[in-house]
């Protein structure tokens, strides 16, 4: 049985990301508040930092309960997705080892949020 296949993507605010929350696994990881097992991740939030190539590029996402790195080779669909400092984006993508302390996400799905009043607080609600 390949339990990877079978994990959800669970959302999550990126403080439960931390370090002493989150377990190892051969293939997955476990969130250890409920030992969810998981291999991706759904957060969303405010970006905060770009750096990168032009074939990579990279990003820091705050959702204002912390800062996950976020590291986007090749989406699909994003050809025509400008990633700016301020803009808010929903992501989807693998969870990854720790990058100085943080957190790291391999994006599958980006999504531009800016025009959406009222994403924080759905958001919020989502995840609770």
């Amino acid at each position: 049985m390949n339990e990877k296949e079978e994990l959800a993507c669970p959302k999550f605010f990126i403080s439960q990301l931390s370090p002493r929350n989150i377990n190892r696994k051969e293939d997955f990881y476990t969130w250890s508040d409920i030992n969810l097992p998981f291999a991706r991740i759904w957060v969303q939030g405010i970006v905060l930092l770009i750096c990168g190539s032009e074939d990579q590029t990279q990003f820091a996402l705050d959702d204002g309960t912390g800062i996950i790195f976020v590291l986007n080779q090749t989406v699909k669909g994003m050809e025509d997705v400008e990633i700016k400092e301020g803009s808010y984006f929903m992501i989807i993508g693998a969870f990854g080892n720790f990058h100085e302390g943080k957190p790291c996400i391999f994006a599958h799905k980006i999504v531009d949020l800016s025009g959406s009043h009222d994403r924080e607080s759905l958001w919020n609600l989502e995840v609770v």
